[in-house]
């Protein structure tokens, strides 16, 4: 694996954490450290870096959606 694509997969699941931590926070949603770091690895190694619908809506819009469709209080699972 290219050292830089591996560290810009490396600084986008960094970003990814931090913006689930935050969301989840001001939303009050029951996610652990734990899941937040599981689900920041997975996306994070699935994420097509170069796709420039990624690089415009960014780590924030993936973290919102993953709280909306997986935590929401509608949601059963």
């Amino acid at each position: 694996m290219d050292l830089k694509f591996s560290r810009e997969r490396d600084r986008v699941r960094k970003r990814l954490k931090d913006d689930l931590e935050y969301f989840s926070k001001i939303r009050n949603k029951n996610i652990t450290e734990s899941e937040i770091e599981l689900i920041s690895r997975s996306i994070a190694f699935k994420i097509d870096l170069d796709d420039p619908i990624f690089g415009h809506k960014g780590t924030s819009w993936i973290a919102n959606e993953i709280l909306r469709n997986k935590y929401s209080s509608n949601n059963k699972d």
